[in-house]
């Protein structure tokens, strides 16, 4: 299926809910490094060339990856198509659309999003989504490998030990956070914030 695209302007917001649509609509197209790295992880079972090019593998019109609602492909070995998806963020165009564009730092981008995601609301921009959401999508357009907060599910409540820090002046954690973030911590061993000392959710931290 062929993604079609709206300049942001249109867009009233959007956030992840992991509902695994996206999963099982698409083909995810790889980068030859990612490619590499899921071969070598997994085996190349896990990847079908189509004209050449290499795609995530679908079983019964589903990604491989799949696991119920969520992806177990997390940190490094999850493509940047499924990051990004449904941003699309360029550097220039060959006709410039005023609705795309988006002034970050000093630079102008160009940002579309799919309206394919059903959680992609049309309308006036609502301030977060502008502020918070867009302003990652750019940064990970720049930066491939870097971790999300706002492009991937806010689904999960957090349990108790996120509220953890190293010190007094250590930040507290927002109220909210990725779902498949908690599978990364579990998947990798379990969380290290459960050896710190537990900070409150006022900010203060208890004796221990």
């Amino acid at each position: 299926m062929r993604l079609r695209y709206l300049p942001w302007r249109r867009v009233k917001s959007w956030r992840c809910t992991a509902c695994g649509e996206c999963c099982s609509r698409y083909a995810v197209p790889l980068s030859a490094g990612e490619y590499a790295r899921l071969v070598s992880r997994f085996g190349d079972w896990v990847v079908r060339l189509k004209l050449g090019r290499p795609y995530l593998r679908r079983v019964s019109g589903r990604c491989v990856f799949l696991s119920g609602r969520l992806c177990s492909l997390q940190g490094s070995l999850k493509p940047y198509a499924c990051r990004i998806f449904p941003f699309l963020v360029r550097d220039r165009e060959k006709k410039p659309r005023k609705e795309a564009e988006f002034w970050y730092g000093q630079s102008c981008f160009y940002v579309y999003l799919s309206p394919g995601c059903g959680e992609v609301r049309l309308g006036t921009p609502e301030r977060w989504f502008v502020e918070q959401v867009i302003p990652e999508a750019i940064e990970l357009h720049l930066n491939r490998s870097m971790p999300l907060r706002w492009l991937t599910s806010q689904a999960a409540p957090l349990p108790p030990e996120h509220y953890a820090g190293v010190g007094d002046d250590a930040p507290v954690v927002p109220r909210y956070v990725s779902a498949v973030s908690v599978l990364e911590q579990l998947s990798s061993g379990g969380t290290p914030l459960l050896r710190r000392r537990n900070r409150r959710r006022d900010g203060t931290v208890a004796a221990g």
